[in-house]
């Protein structure tokens, strides 16, 4: 057993999935949209983009647990996750 398995034998053999946010430049126009970010967010090389802020879909057959090793690799982004199912809220554990 390794060390995560030991502090939480629940996730033992779980297949795992990192999620890596990462910054991507935009190329944009500061001048027309000055709120506008220099950078956007990508979920694994998925782009999160200013304004619409769509979402990264992640497909994960149903009653399949997974263990996810997420890292914010961004430069200064704090970042809320949340997982929803058709528009509900999950938990996560």
């Amino acid at each position: 057993m390794e060390g995560l398995e030991r502090l939480q034998p629940d996730v033992a053999g779980l297949p795992e999935r990192v999620l890596m946010i990462r910054d991507e430049t935009v190329a944009g126009d500061e001048a027309s949209a000055p709120e506008a970010p220099s950078w956007d967010l990508t979920l694994n090389y998925v782009p999160i983009s200013y304004p619409t802020l769509v979402p990264a879909v992640l497909k994960v057959r149903p009653g399949r647990r997974e263990l996810w090793r997420v890292v914010n690799g961004s430069a200064d982004a704090i970042t809320d996750l949340d997982l929803k199912f058709d528009g509900v809220d999950q938990p996560l554990e």
